[in-house]
């Protein structure tokens, strides 16, 4: 959309964290929305490294936007959770969607 926010010309290193409050759990397909080429990005949960994140398709350019399925991960339980997103140079990120694939039966 016009006036979408994004992670923009981020430096090596960079992170940021995240608030998620996981209503079920289980595996979640990761969806993103993102400009450039792949930058080695990595989702942690919880201070524990979840997926290395994969951007399949080089756009060429920063804002130029593609949105492609980039690793899945495993939410173990309900509830608040620490989701830190390590990034480095090389791709502006608007966004991620969590698409259950798969419920994880107590």
């Amino acid at each position: 959309p016009v006036n979408q926010l994004f992670l923009a010309y981020e430096a090596d290193g960079e992170w940021t964290n995240y608030t998620v409050n996981v209503k079920v759990p289980g595996k979640y397909k990761i969806i993103a929305i993102y400009g450039n080429h792949d930058n080695k990005s990595s989702l942690w949960l919880n201070n524990q490294k979840a997926v290395d994140l994969v951007f399949p398709e080089n756009t060429g350019n920063y804002h130029i936007w593609t949105q492609a399925t980039v690793g899945e991960i495993s939410f173990p339980t309900t509830g608040i959770n620490l989701l830190t997103l390590k990034y480095n140079n090389g791709a502006n990120l608007a966004y991620f969607d969590f698409a259950l694939l798969e419920e994880l039966k107590n």
